[in-house]
């Protein structure tokens, strides 16, 4: 699977492929902490139950919206306690519990209550051209799309609206900016111009940039490798840091409400996980956890090359639960 930093961004940058291929100023300088530390937050939902099932996804499943753009039915359920996994042939990128249904995007361009999800599609011409992101109901198959200024991809599908971002369709530059439309009268409305904002919770966005005034990241160029996470208002649309990693590589994988999980690649060698405690830190490796991730009440499961990580929310990363997928993918909620 390559190196370790290309495996820190390499979900990202296959997100925004699939996309591409579906026609501030002052900071607060910390260096990564090479010791593992515990963690609280607190998120406000209810525990992962003690017996579940867990949908997890193939690394190679249709991530743009067309069930024929991937391998289908390489997924399945991982059977809790007991680590059974048995897969299922309708398995597709994530797993919507409401509707007990496989969907071909991404858990996060899913609406929250499950009834509808979105795929973008842009299309290829000479000079400017408009995006279109397709809001689908679930129960129905009923499409609905949207066109938007730009070509564009979905970061999150909130129950206040869509959050996009802009792509240069079949190109290595990173997403840029942050949009939202409205899913219902089709509405859009700029939040931010720039930027690379990857998550969002607790009414922020949450992203990586460059920081200039520490050591710089091990690269740049395609794949963005950036040393310092912002976090935007989605209220305001103020921009403040909110911590940079000298030297290291970074990207946040998710959210706990207003607290971002950030992945770092550390100039030691070493990969850590952050909420922000150090909740993982390990020589880099293959078997790393990665992104996406689920969060799921009280618990957070990160993808792995073959094999599944749980936090609970306290202390540190769970082993590896095995699973027989090279990258194998959190798919939505246990139960």
């Amino acid at each position: 699977m390559g190196s370790p930093r290309s495996r820190l961004f390499a979900l990202a940058g296959f997100l925004a492929l699939a996309a591409c291929s579906a026609g501030g100023n002052g900071s607060a300088v910390v260096s990564p902490s090479p010791t593992a530390s515990a963690a609280s937050p607190t998120p406000s939902a209810s525990a992962t139950p003690a017996g579940c099932k867990l949908p997890v996804a193939s690394g190679d499943a249709p991530t743009d919206g067309n069930p024929a753009h991937g391998q289908a039915g390489s997924g399945g359920f991982l059977t809790l306690p007991g680590a059974a996994f048995s897969k299922d042939a309708q398995s597709l990128a994530a797993y919507d519990s409401a509707a007990a249904k496989w969907l071909p995007v991404p858990r996060a361009w899913i609406s929250p209550d499950g009834t509808h999800f979105a795929w973008p599609e842009n299309r290829a011409a000479a000079g400017p051209v408009t995006g279109i992101i397709h809001v689908v109901e679930v129960a129905s198959g009923a499409d609905k799309p949207v066109i938007v200024p730009a070509p564009s991809m979905p970061v999150s599908y909130e129950a206040g609206g869509i959050f996009i971002t802009r792509i240069v369709p079949n190109s290595d530059a990173p997403p840029q900016g942050l949009s939202k439309i409205d899913p219902g009268n089709g509405s859009f409305k700029q939040v931010v111009a720039d930027g690379n904002w990857t998550a969002l919770g607790g009414g922020f966005a949450f992203g990586g940039d460059v920081d200039s005034t520490v050591a710089p990241p091990p690269a740049n160029g395609p794949g963005a490798f950036y040393n310092r996470i912002r976090k935007l208002d989605l209220n305001t649309g103020a921009i403040t840091p909110v911590q940079s990693y000298p030297g290291s590589s970074v990207r946040v994988f998710g959210t706990l409400g207003p607290t971002p999980i950030v992945g770092v690649q550390t100039p030691a060698g070493r990969f850590q996980v952050q909420v922000p405690a150090v909740i993982y830190d390990q020589p880099s490796s293959q078997s790393d956890p990665t992104e996406p991730i689920v969060v799921d009440g009280t618990t957070v499961w990160f993808s792995g090359h073959q094999g599944i990580f749980r936090w609970d929310g306290s202390g540190q990363l769970s082993a590896p639960i095995s699973v027989p997928l090279a990258l194998a993918i959190p798919a939505g909620a246990c139960r």
